[in-house]
């Protein structure tokens, strides 16, 4: 009997720090997960009623309203061929949000990494999985990026020097 008691436990703690560690290292946006292809990532679109404004093979583009604003969420994907999610940007057209942005960011993955303290740029490091997190607001415009590690790295690679990916730099 003692037996079963300390196998049920060990299985207990083992089931509980499982989800404590796939809970604590993700900087994900919304329910997208890093590497999600970008057919699973339209199907979580359509089921969320999102309207697609622009698609590419690399990038999907929809409009959505977060903090009280209006924003364009642009998911951009390793590459044409396996279409792995890599990145996730969100910008405003004001900066009165990223200030509310900062805070709930900061509430809940803690204080931000500011690179230089005479511009508002700030970015959260996740904990050994590379995800990270930053944000720029300045006098015209906000921005939010969402960078899913060893993807991220990937597209980056593999994006270098096309036109318009220098726009998620900080």
């Amino acid at each position: 009997m003692g037996r079963v008691v300390r196998k049920s436990f060990a299985g207990i703690v083992f089931t509980i720090m499982l989800l404590v560690c796939f809970t604590a290292n993700a900087y994900h946006f919304e329910d997208f997960k890093w590497g999600e292809t970008t057919f699973e990532v339209k199907d979580q679109l359509s089921a969320a009623n999102k309207t697609i404004l622009s698609e590419s093979s690399s990038r999907i583009e929809y409009e959505d309203t977060m903090f009280g604003g209006k924003c364009r969420v642009l998911l951009f994907f390793t590459s044409p061929i396996d279409g792995k999610l890599a990145m996730v940007g969100i910008t405003w057209n004001d900066t009165f949000v990223g200030s509310s942005i900062k805070a709930v960011l900061a509430e809940k993955y803690g204080a931000p990494h500011q690179p230089n303290e005479f511009t508002e740029k700030y970015i959260w490091l996740g904990k050994g999985d590379n995800n990270e997190i930053r944000l720029d607001y300045d006098s015209s415009q906000t921005k939010l990026f969402y960078l899913g590690g060893r993807y991220y790295k990937e597209f980056e690679k593999k994006s270098a020097g096309e036109p318009g990916t220098e726009q998620h730099k900080l």
